[in-house]
């Protein structure tokens, strides 16, 4: 059983490991070489097989679990190395360093997740995390990066046998002419997913149900989107990006990057999602926008620039519900003439509404759980999103993504718009 049924997980960081360089070899090969008597990390390390991404690469990644009753004090940090060896070649080494925030609490569990990409065959992987005072948490595992059915005539974005980070890009020509949209803005939303933690079978709530067969732990959705924002930049090339990582949950922005391009990927990974979640000071408290503010004000910062975007985007996992959106929210942005767009991260391809028939009564004597059906069938709508509601008013288009086709429809849509 995972750690959440217990405890809370906080996770840092996401996909920020990068290939280690002639000089950082020797220390990951030093990591990942057991000693005698070495002190033990307490940890869960959940692997996630690959998948081909929106770049059309399989990527495959981790996830580390640490209970942070381990620790006290401040200062402490994870040293991340993997070396990946591909049948009959040489292997590659990627290395990470986890920075923890300066308060934790002992009842927490600290989580970071990682992904890398891969050619087609098969792969052993050696996995070391050393913290601060030298313990050390390991774990090995075999990826399959296997073809499927009606995949054989895919070009994919990476050669058999070949390790690589996400900043990887592979050969590439820029086309003829201008780029479009010359300038783009991109708003990253860290935040999790929207699900129901306080559903419950016997209340009467209407929530949809997301989920998918190809997310293989909780958090690696984090991972599938620094995935799409490497691939958004890679089907952009000359566009001038600036990138906005924010925490609509925590209304914080962790990182405003101009002229953003791949090799920033790994500080756009530890933005994410890179808040103390239980770490508020009463000064921030104070000066905290309301949900729908920060959204108005990333919005009307963009439509104030001197150096306008030809387009607005924003890109996240889809988001639960907030109160009635205020009437005259983006006032300060009318009459300017910005595109906006919403690249919606959908968990699965078709998510499944459900609710609690009206009658349903007490719990049963016997523990069963009911039916999770309305009656006569009818299904129940998706909660709204508020980017999407946002967007909505703006004059946007709202363009749900779950497959490498559907990102691939998404782009061009919004390289079209940017042409007129």
């Amino acid at each position: 059983m995972r750690y959440l049924a217990i405890t809370a997980l906080f996770a840092w960081t996401a996909s920020a490991q990068v290939v280690a360089k002639p000089a950082d070899m020797l220390a990951a090969e030093k990591l990942l070489t057991p000693r005698d008597n070495e002190k033990v990390l307490r940890c869960e390390v959940e692997t996630s097989k690959a998948e081909l991404n929106f770049g059309l690469r399989f990527q495959a990644g981790y996830v580390l679990q640490v209970p942070l009753v381990q620790y006290s004090g401040a200062g402490h940090f994870w040293n991340i190395a993997l070396r990946v060896t591909p049948d009959g070649a040489q292997p590659i080494y990627l290395v990470d360093r986890q920075d923890l925030p300066n308060f934790l609490r002992p009842e927490y569990s600290g989580e970071a997740t990682g992904a890398f990409l891969v050619g087609e065959g098969q792969y052993d992987v050696e996995f070391a995390a050393v913290d601060d005072k030298e313990r050390v948490c390991r774990k090995e595992w075999r990826i399959d990066a296997a073809i499927g059915r009606g995949q054989r005539e895919t070009k994919f974005g990476i050669p058999a046998r070949k390790v690589e980070d996400l900043t990887w890009t592979g050969p590439k020509t820029l086309p003829a002419g201008p780029p479009r949209p010359r300038r783009l803005t991109v708003l990253l939303n860290g935040s999790d997913p929207y699900t129901s933690f306080a559903w419950s079978p016997y209340r009467r709530e209407i929530v949809p149900h997301t989920g998918g067969p190809k997310i293989e732990t909780p958090m690696d959705y984090r991972s599938a989107l620094m995935g799409i924002l490497a691939s958004l930049v890679e089907k952009l090339p000359g566009t001038k990006i600036r990138l906005v990582v924010f925490d609509l949950d925590q209304q914080k922005e962790t990182l405003r990057q101009e002229d953003f391009t791949l090799r920033d990927l790994g500080k756009a990974a530890h933005a994410a999602n890179n808040t103390d979640h239980w770490a508020v000071t009463v000064r921030e408290l104070q000066d905290q926008l309301t949900k729908w503010g920060m959204l108005a004000n990333l919005v009307e910062r963009e439509a104030g620039s001197e150096e306008r975007p030809d387009a607005v985007l924003f890109l996240g996992p889809r988001m639960g519900p907030l109160e009635r959106m205020p009437a005259h929210l983006f006032d300060g942005a009318k009459g300017v003439p910005l595109r906006f767009f919403y690249l919606q991260y959908r968990l699965s391809a078709e998510p499944i509404p459900y609710s609690v028939p009206e009658d349903m009564g007490p719990r049963p004597a016997d523990g069963s759980i009911p039916p999770l059906s309305q009656p006569d069938d009818r299904m129940a709508p998706e909660v709204s999103d508020p980017i999407d509601l946002a967007v909505a008013r703006l004059k946007g288009r709202t363009l749900k993504i779950h497959s490498p086709s559907e990102f691939a429809k998404a782009v061009e849509a919004v390289r079209q718009a940017s042409a007129h």
